[in-house]
């Protein structure tokens, strides 16, 4: 039975992967006790980027509501709803997609105990939270 030829177009030419042979060789390799990983480049191995990961910056509402913070995606979302942007404008200037500004505004409700956006926008304007903005929009 003749397997199914992989081709890539970055590949050299006359090298093609058969899926059979492949996983013929994946098995034979475990039951030996190898390792499988056969589409590995061992001696070009790039080595993972370390990203260096601080505290998260919280954008808080002020003294009157301690407790309550934003993260940054959530208060760039903010920052334009109260500069009278939809969630579309938002999504938009972001460059997000809807479902995720309806997400951020979902955590903020839930963070501030509002049913609405509405609510939601009417209490962050009348909070401190402008101040503790240190972005640019």
């Amino acid at each position: 039975m003749k397997g199914i030829s992989l081709s890539d177009k970055n590949q050299p030419e006359g090298r093609r992967f058969i899926w059979s042979d492949i996983i013929s060789e994946v098995t034979r390799r475990k039951a030996m006790g190898q390792r499988a990983d056969i589409f590995s480049d061992k001696e070009n191995k790039i080595p993972p980027v370390k990203i260096k990961k601080g505290p998260l910056k919280k954008y808080g509402l002020g003294a009157k509501y301690s407790g309550v913070w934003f993260t940054r995606r959530e208060a760039e979302c903010m920052v334009w709803l109260l500069k009278d942007s939809t969630i579309d404008e938002v999504a938009m200037k972001l460059k997000l997609s809807l479902c995720t500004i309806i997400n951020h505004l979902e955590h903020m409700r839930e963070k501030t105990g509002c049913s609405t956006t509405s609510e939601l926008i009417a209490l962050v304007h009348a909070s401190e939270f402008l101040k503790s903005v240190d972005f640019q929009d």
